[in-house]
């Protein structure tokens, strides 16, 4: 067994997962991509299978990407701030 095959799997993975967030991007925009990271996140913070220790962790997630998407419509790219 490779010792070294997980560690380049995971360095593929990153790059697939790269190359997912810039196509989101392109097509959706920013504001669209943190939508849908912000719903995804709101449905596992619901979950019926997660613990309440879960439910805190995606709640926090669910409160920072909203901050971010403010940031980012105030500053970020297409914002008037220059």
């Amino acid at each position: 067994m490779n010792p070294f095959a997980c560690s380049r799997r995971f360095a593929d993975m990153s790059k697939n997962t790269e190359y997912i967030l810039e196509s989101l991007a392109d097509s959706e925009g920013l504001n669209g991509v943190l939508a849908s990271l912000i719903a995804v996140a709101e449905r596992k913070a619901k979950s019926k299978y997660g613990d309440k220790v879960s439910a805190n962790q995606w709640s926090r997630t669910i409160r920072r990407l909203k901050e971010l998407r403010e940031w980012c419509a105030e500053f970020g790219p297409g914002s008037t701030c220059r």
